[in-house]
């Protein structure tokens, strides 16, 4: 009876009726690391402001999405790179910023990374309001789907802002946490769109301080990734998994957007 199994297997196999199961697709673990990246910086859209008002403690804002197309998502990232930027692993790494959260006036502006060229070699979230949010947008330069597997975060005691040891709306300074989502919408509640891990309470802002590994589950084929905190986060070596990047779907360099100094910005 084996005998005969083995010989209907052979027939098959010579007549191309069977072959083995299929192994699945390959993937490799991509790394952003932070570490000596390019910032670049788009060229402002003519008229508008990136800048909140003068007094650095008001939470009125100059509308410059009235003059910007786009409304309330003029300055989304993923959108032909209108925020600073840079590439890593074949991962388009952008800031964001949006403003008054949860709310019909909810919107984004021109965004900046912390510090603005990122010379530290990780991005030191922090808080700002309580109806702002700020973070970081990764997706594929190809556009394929990806696995946000884990990073590496610590919590601080906001030192761009040290008298604001707070967290934004809906969270608490108690429990500080690491928030990620697959799409995110400036006029709807940051809560009810970001999954929130708790990471604890800040360490201090002593360099030296020791990074934690966070594993991230349920961000898994997605084509975009938005990475926040609820108050201030270092974040750093964000593992991504993907299938491999061909050769043939490396862009040439000149396909890159041309770059400005970027802005010494406080916030």
């Amino acid at each position: 009876m084996k005998a005969m199994r083995t010989l209907a297997l052979a027939l098959l196999v010579g007549l191309g009726l069977w072959s083995a199961p299929a192994t699945a697709a390959e993937t490799v673990e991509h790394v952003i690391t932070f570490d000596r990246v390019e910032v670049r910086v788009p060229s402002r859209i003519p008229g508008t402001g990136d800048r909140p008002s003068t007094d650095p403690g008001s939470e009125d804002y100059r509308d410059e999405v009235t003059l910007a197309p786009g409304a309330a998502l003029a300055f989304a990232p993923g959108h032909g790179r209108v925020n600073p930027s840079f590439l890593e692993g074949g991962f388009v790494v952008e800031a964001f910023w949006a403003i008054k959260t949860g709310t019909p006036q909810g919107r984004f502006v021109r965004a900046h990374f912390h510090p603005p060229e990122l010379a530290t070699g990780f991005e030191a979230q922090h808080w700002g309001y309580r109806d702002e949010l700020h973070g970081i947008h990764i997706r594929a330069l190809d556009g394929r789907p990806f696995r946000l597997k884990s990073l590496r975060y610590r919590v601080t005691r906001n030192r761009e802002l040290r008298n604001r040891p707070f967290s934004i709306d809906g969270f608490s300074n108690f429990s500080v946490s690491v928030l990620v989502s697959a799409t995110f919408d400036p006029r709807l509640s940051v809560r009810t769109q970001f999954t929130a891990s708790p990471v604890g309470l800040a360490l201090g802002n002593d360099p030296g301080l020791p990074f934690f590994t966070l594993p991230i589950l349920g961000i898994d084929r997605v084509t975009q990734v938005f990475i926040a905190s609820s108050a201030s986060v270092d974040l750093d070596d964000i593992v991504l998994v993907a299938a491999p990047m061909s050769e043939a779907e490396l862009p040439p360099v000149v396909s890159e957007p041309s770059a400005e100094a970027p802005p010494q910005e406080p916030r």
